[in-house]
């Protein structure tokens, strides 16, 4: 895989569905959506380059990423 960076919003989002799948996207604390992106293997970017627009936007991708994330949120 490629390195991933910031502005790789949706790849980053899949990585990190993919590495951390019991996490709900809808409740995730900014600081530890930081510090989980940050320790992705294939994560080369300035940890300092995050804003919150690249946070959000991560955000959407784990939920592309997860398949039947929305059943998961409703089942709660």
């Amino acid at each position: 895989m490629r390195a991933l960076s910031w502005d790789d919003a949706e790849e980053v989002g899949i990585a990190l569905y993919k590495a951390r799948p019991e996490i709900d996207p809808l409740k995730i604390r900014s600081n530890d959506l930081h510090q989980w992106i940050t320790e992705l293997p294939d994560f080369q970017d300035d940890p300092a380059g995050a804003n919150e627009a690249n946070l959000e936007a991560i955000t959407r991708g784990m939920k592309n990423g997860a398949p039947g994330w929305r059943c998961k949120v409703h089942d709660l």
